[in-house]
C-alpha cells in the first residue's frame, strides 16, 4: 500500500510539473545558474556570470580560428583562465576598497561615473526602442511600454550579460565605474612605489642589443622591425647590420580591375571559346562552318573592343607616370612630385617615409622588394639619383637613392630615457601581477568552487 502510495504521488506531481508547463525545468535551470563559481570577500561569481564571459571569449577565439573546447584540457585551461581572469578583477576592487579608495571618490569622480553610467543607459535605451518599434510593426496589437520594458531587458543582456530593468542596469553601471576608478587609484600608487635603477636601464639596453645582434642573422628582421618601430613608435632595433639603403618612391598604381563593361566582354569572350570548342569538333555542315565563321568574328571583335578598354586605362596611368617624370627632369623635387603623385600612401601617411626613405637590403636573397626594383635602384651610386620608369604588373615605379643606413650598435645614449620609460613600465607591470598573485592566493578571502567549475562542459555554452 505505501510503496502504491508513493508511485501515485509521484505521479501526480510529475503532472502537476507538466501542467506547469516544465516550470520545475526552468526553476531548477535557474538555481543551476545561481551557483557560485567563485568568492572574493562577500563578491560571487555566480556560474550564469562566467558561462556568459565563457561564451564571450570562446567565441571571439573561434573567429580567429581558434577553438578553446577541441579538447577536455584545452577547455580545462581555457575556464581556468576566465576564472583566474575574474578572480584578478574582482581581487583587485576587494583590496582597494580595503584601503579605503571608495572614500577618496571626489565629487567630480562621482559626476564622472554618473556621466558614463548615463551614457550606457542611453544607449540600452535607444537599442530597446528601435527593437520595440520593429516589434510594433510585426505586431500593431503589442502594448508599446510593455514592449519597451522586455525590450529594455534584452538589450540589457547585450551589454552586461545578463537582463535586467533599467534601475538594476544603473546599479550595476555605478559598481562598475566605481570598481575600474578605484582600482586604477590603487593601481596608479602602487606604481609610483617602483624606482628602476641606472644598472636597470643600462641591462635593458645590453639584453635588446644582444637580442637584436642575434635577430639581425635573419637578413630580413632589420627591415621589418625598423619599419615598424617608423611606423608605430617605441624603440628601434639598437643593431643595425650593414647592407641597407634608403629609398623614396613614386608608384603609380595600374587598375587590378578594368571595370563592369570590361569583365562583361570577358564572360561573353569564354562562352564564345567554349561555343567555338563545340562547334570545332561538330559535324562538318554548311550552317555549322557559318555558324562558326560568324562566332570566330564575334570573339575577335570582343578582343579587340575588350583590349580598347584595357589600354585607354593602362593610359592613363601612363600618362601620370610620364607626367611625373617629365617633372623630375624639369628639375622639380623628388619629393614634391612622390607627394603629388605617388599611390604608396606609406611615404604620405608616416613621415619618417617621406623624410628619409624605406629600407632596401643590398642582398639579391632578401625579397624585400620586387627584384627588378631592386636591379634599378641599387644600381644607382649618388644620393638623389633616380631610376627610370619601371613597369611591373601592378604599376609604374620611379625610385630615388637617398643614403645608405649607417651600420653599428645604436649609442645607449640616444635612447637612455626611452629604455628607462620602457623598463620602468615593465617593473611596475611585474610588481603589480606579482601582487596580484599573492592577493588571489590567499585563501581566506577568495574561494573557488573547483567541482562547479569542472562540472562546466562545452556543451553548456550552446544549452
Amino acid at each position: 500500500m505505501k510503496k502504491r502510495f508513493t508511485a501515485l504521488i509521484a505521479l501526480l506531481l510529475l503532472a502537476a510539473a507538466l501542467l506547469a508547463g516544465c516550470s520545475l525545468v526552468s526553476v531548477n535551470q535557474e538555481k543551476d545558474l545561481a551557483q557560485i563559481v567563485a568568492k572574493v570577500g562577500e563578491e560571487e561569481i555566480t556560474k550564469e556570470y562566467f558561462l556568459n564571459e565563457l561564451k564571450y571569449m570562446v567565441n571571439m577565439y573561434q573567429q580567429f580560428g581558434m577553438d578553446p573546447t577541441q579538447s577536455t584540457d584545452e577547455f580545462a585551461y581555457f575556464k581556468k583562465m576566465i576564472v583566474d581572469e575574474m578572480l584578478n578583477y574582482e581581487m583587485q576592487n576587494y583590496e582597494a576598497r580595503k584601503r579605503g579608495y571608495a572614500d577618496k571618490l571626489t565629487d567630480d569622480d562621482l559626476k564622472e561615473i554618473e556621466e558614463s553610467v548615463d551614457d550606457i543607459d542611453r544607449e540600452v535605451y535607444n537599442a530597446a526602442v528601435t527593437q520595440t518599434n520593429s516589434s510594433l510593426e510585426t505586431n500593431p496589437d503589442l502594448n508599446y511600454d510593455e514592449e519597451l520594458t522586455v525590450q529594455y531587458r534584452v538589450a540589457a543582456a547585450s551589454y552586461v550579460g545578463e537582463e535586467m530593468d533599467q534601475s538594476g542596469l544603473r546599479e550595476w553601471g555605478r559598481d562598475y565605474y566605481i570598481k575600474n576608478k578605484i582600482t586604477a587609484m590603487l593601481q596608479d600608487d602602487i606604481y609610483a612605489e617602483v624606482t628602476i635603477s641606472d644598472e636597470e636601464v643600462r641591462a635593458a639596453y645590453d639584453e635588446k642589443v644582444e637580442s637584436d645582434t642575434l635577430a639581425a642573422e635573419d637578413l630580413s628582421y632589420y627591415k621589418s622591425a625598423q619599419e615598424d618601430y617608423e611606423k608605430y613608435g617605441g624603440i628601434p632595433p639598437m643593431f643595425v647590420p650593414d647592407g641597407y639603403k634608403r629609398f623614396k618612391l613614386i608608384k603609380v598604381d595600374i587598375p587590378a580591375d578594368f571595370g563592369e563593361e570590361y569583365n562583361e566582354k570577358l564572360t561573353k569572350m569564354e562562352e564564345i571559346k567554349a561555343e567555338i570548342g563545340d562547334l570545332a569538333v561538330a559535324e562538318e555542315t554548311s550552317e555549322n562552318t557559318a555558324l562558326l565563321a560568324e562566332r570566330k568574328a564575334e570573339y575577335s571583335a570582343l578582343q579587340v573592343e575588350s583590349a580598347a578598354i584595357r589600354d585607354a586605362a593602362l593610359a592613363q596611368s601612363k600618362t601620370k607616370i610620364d607626367e611625373a617624370s617629365q617633372k623630375l627632369s624639369d628639375g622639380a623635387a623628388f619629393d614634391d612630385v612622390m607627394k603629388e603623385y605617388t599611390s604608396d600612401l606609406d611615404y604620405i601617411d608616416y613621415p619618417a617615409f617621406g623624410e628619409s626613405g624605406k629600407l632596401m637590403s643590398v642582398a639579391s636573397e632578401v625579397e624585400d622588394w620586387d627584384a627588378a626594383i631592386k636591379t634599378a635602384a641599387l644600381a644607382l651610386t649618388t644620393p638623389g639619383d633616380y631610376t627610370d620608369t619601371i613597369e611591373l604588373a601592378d604599376g609604374y615605379y620611379i625610385l630615388q637613392y637617398v643614403k645608405n643606413e649607417p651600420g653599428g650598435v645604436r649609442s645607449f645614449a640616444d635612447y637612455e630615457a626611452d629604455f628607462r620609460e620602457t623598463a620602468l613600465t615593465e617593473k611596475q607591470d611585474a610588481e603589480w601581477s606579482a601582487l596580484l598573485a599573492e592577493w588571489v592566493a590567499d585563501t581566506s578571502v577568495v574561494t573557488v568552487y573547483q567541482d562547479i567549475i569542472d562540472g562546466i562542459t562545452a556543451a553548456d555554452l550552446y544549452a
